[in-house]
């Protein structure tokens, strides 16, 4: 999987997504979700560096593999868990 680090104004998010995913675009209804390789593709990380990233996170942009992590460590709770085509997008938001 690919995540990628973007840190603006005192914010640390991550993008993270399944590397299968990258470049493809996904449409249900009125929602699109596009995985862009310019937003998404940064390094390849394990999960054990996928969960250092996302627990120093104050917002976080999940898609594919990431989020079934990302539930799996109560980091997301499945309820808000969307499926667009069949893929799993969630996003994190700490609140300061």
């Amino acid at each position: 999987m690919f995540a990628k680090v973007y840190e603006v104004e005192g914010e640390y998010m991550v993008a993270a997504c399944e590397k299968s995913l990258i470049g493809k675009t996904f449409k249900d209804g009125k929602i699109t979700l596009k995985v862009t390789e310019d937003f998404y593709k940064g390094d390849e990380v394990s999960e054990d560096k996928l969960l250092e990233m996302l627990n120093n996170a104050t917002i976080a942009n999940l898609v594919g593999k990431p989020v079934d992590i990302a539930i799996k460590h109560n980091l997301v709770n499945e309820d808000g868990v969307m499926k667009i085509s069949g893929v799993k997008h969630a996003q994190i938001c700490i609140m300061k």
